[in-house]
């Protein structure tokens, strides 16, 4: 956002420490049984409410995060705070429509085109460490990828 000109903020909507379901579980490299940290988040420009994101980290890579400003960047907190950096991550896009949740926090119309994107960001020694659910606002942002070969 910083490059485009504009202000970035991020809105803190919950955090809480919770048992993954399945799927996050096995995305994470986690047991089913070992807990995590939600945290759900309001991502804007210039004030404005661009995306959802619902971020999943393990609970015991990240003890004590509950307790850091989790409105500020949260891939420096990890990395000043837990020596954790990325090194790569997957992502899924796909079109989708807006729900009343999703549409009431995005200030966009129910059914409005959004993008739901799924990441998997990984540490260097190859373990992942987050899972993130997103849901950007599909009037306001754009993707753009450069391929090299």
């Amino acid at each position: 956002m910083k490059a485009l000109g504009l202000v970035p903020s991020t809105t803190l909507i919950s955090k809480e420490i919770i048992t993954p379901s399945e799927a996050v579980a096995k995305a994470l490299g986690i047991n089913i049984s070992q807990k995590i940290y939600l945290i759900i988040r309001l991502r804007c420009a210039d004030n404005m409410p661009m995306a959802i994101e619902r971020v999943h980290l393990p609970f015991h890579r990240f003890p004590g995060l509950e307790n850091e400003d989790l409105t500020k960047s949260l891939y420096e907190v990890l990395r000043f705070n837990y020596r954790c950096e990325n090194k790569k991550a997957v992502q899924c896009i796909k079109a989708g429509s807006a729900s009343d949740k999703e549409a009431e926090l995005l200030k966009i119309k129910i059914g409005k085109p959004v993008l739901y994107i799924r990441r998997t960001t990984y540490e260097r020694d190859g373990k992942p460490f987050e899972y993130v659910q997103s849901t950007y606002r599909g009037d306001k942002y754009q993707f753009n990828v450069t391929i090299n070969k």
